[in-house]
């Protein structure tokens, strides 16, 4: 279904923003500028750093070792990890690692950023297509604001950097939001989709699901299928279900992930059920934990541990979520909010649920929140909350932004002497110019206005990735984490002697020759 199609179900959500610094959302917001503006953000928020910033933890170091090992064989189906534990790793990434590497011309021996750059190419397409997945709702400057935010949150940033799956997955997951959304709203009876959007919205649907579950187990699946049932639950009606075309979806769906299963398979002389295939399958199930594609282990915590994470880390999208409250209480039974919320919330109690916490669990929840965000903030003054209550919301608000700001800032400052390292002094005076715009943002929130916040609240994200990624982390990295980085680097052995490595040499099995 085409956004003109969808906008007469949503007239009530056509709310230009008015009032100061909307002019320049309205400039941006033109249907053929906005994703243009995007992508440059995204490029400026996520490319610094990408080629100096230190690995944190083992996950990416696990997946581009295996992507160095399927350089260095020449077997791109063999996914295992070389630690001892035989764990499968989820083939999408090292896969893509694989063509990134292959394509710089160095291939095994590629620095670490070229196997950052499906991340960062996940990372970009998540903030495009989370203002894809908005445009099914609103207008062209309400569906920036959502990408926007999206793109500005600190998690998405974080992991645009790292050789990890989760950017890939989030992408994964809002192109299959994108396309539900559109097939929700198409059973209203104004809003009925063309022949090709009939068959097209379905087809992305699956082939999103199919993606995920190369890139990640079972996470997307179990996303999506909380999202329909919620989504159903919510309708009452279970017909609209036929419009994703069940049976010509599973085929896509077999079309992507059978491939794979049957490689497996052949490599082990064997049928498609045979040991190699029930081994990836083993451990495909083994990685479906929630936003931790390789299983990593999580951290014991109470319920409840990510809203806490969620108001301390999606800097500056809570304080933007927050302004928007009023208007979310009275606009819970409208379709586009409902829809938000259905995609939001399941996945939420979820993860709270879990008895292990993994960070990257609460990522799968910034694009929703970005949407509800600009879909409530849209309504203007429409949505403002009483005058004393008001009041008291736009300072909550203003805090919110705020204490993370200074947090972040002070992380810059001190993040050397608390490490043992030298501070960066780049990374510290750039920190401290952050302060500038992001001040001039808590003043705006202060009085309401989140369209003139927008753009310097970016300033200082902008500002602050740059003194983080590129100056203060590259400088305390080798205190944080020097037990990681071997695995990272290329070996200098030809790739011959590593055709058998298990065989040859055990001590070769850690790395990639």
């Amino acid at each position: 279904m085409t956004d003109t199609q969808a906008r007469p179900s949503t007239d009530s959500f056509e709310v230009r923003f008015s009032g100061p610094g909307a002019r320049w959302l309205r400039l941006l917001g033109h249907r053929g500028l906005a994703p243009l503006a995007l992508l440059f953000l995204a490029l400026v928020l996520f490319v610094p750093g990408l080629s100096v910033a230190p690995p944190l933890g083992s996950g990416e170091a696990q997946v581009v070792e295996t992507a160095r090992h399927m350089l260095g064989t020449g077997d791109i189906v063999d996914t295992r990890l070389r630690d001892g534990s035989e764990r499968i790793v989820p083939p999408g990434l090292p896969l893509l690692q694989v063509l990134s590497a292959a394509a710089s011309g160095q291939g095994a021996d590629a620095p670490l950023w070229v196997f950052r750059l499906p991340s960062l190419a996940g990372a970009v397409l998540a903030v495009l297509l989370s203002y894809w997945c908005a445009r099914a709702f609103v207008a062209p400057p309400p569906a920036l604001l959502a990408g926007a935010l999206t793109a500005a949150a600190l998690p998405l940033g974080a992991v645009a950097r790292l050789g990890e799956p989760d950017a890939l997955l989030l992408a994964a997951i809002l192109a299959m939001q994108g396309a539900l959304a559109r097939v929700w709203l198409s059973r209203l009876a104004e809003t009925r989709p063309g022949p090709l959007a009939r068959k097209g919205l379905p087809a992305v649907f699956w082939a999103g699901l199919g993606v995920s579950v190369l890139v990640a187990g079972l996470s997307g699946p179990v996303v999506a299928g909380l999202s329909v049932l919620t989504l159903s639950i919510a309708a009452r009606d279970v017909r609209w279900l036929a419009r994703l075309l069940p049976l010509p979806g599973l085929a896509i769906l077999a079309v992507i992930v059978l491939p794979w299963f049957v490689a497996s398979a052949l490599r082990g002389e064997g049928g498609i059920f045979s040991g190699g295939s029930l081994t990836l399958f083993a451990g495909i199930l083994s990685a479906a934990g929630i936003g931790s594609p390789l299983g990593t282990p999580g951290i014991g915590a109470p319920p409840f541990a990510h809203l806490l994470l969620l108001l301390a880390t999606f800097w500056p999208l809570p304080a933007f979520v927050l302004l928007g409250l009023p208007m979310l209480l009275r606009s819970t039974r409208t379709p586009q909010v409902v829809f938000f919320l259905c995609c939001l919330v399941p996945v939420w109690l979820l993860i709270e649920l879990l008895p292990a916490k993994v960070p990257q669990q609460a990522l799968l929840l910034v694009p929703a929140l970005a949407g509800l965000a600009a879909l409530l903030l849209s309504r203007g003054e429409e949505g403002a909350a009483p005058h004393r209550a008001g009041r008291i919301l736009r300072y909550a608000a203003a805090g919110l932004f705020a204490v993370p700001l200074i947090a972040l800032v002070a992380a810059n400052l001190i993040a050397g002497p608390l490490t043992g390292a030298w501070p960066s002094p780049p990374g510290a005076v750039i920190a401290l110019l952050a302060l500038v715009p992001g001040f001039s943002a808590v003043r705006r929130l202060a009085r309401g206005e989140p369209a003139a916040a927008l753009m310097p609240a970016l300033g200082a994200g902008i500002l602050l990735a740059a003194a983080l990624w590129v100056f203060t982390l590259p400088s305390v990295g080798p205190s944080m984490g020097p037990s990681v980085a071997p695995s990272l680097t290329p070996a200098p052995a030809p790739a011959s002697v590593a055709a058998e490595p298990a065989a040859t040499d055990p001590a070769a099995s850690g790395t990639a020759q």
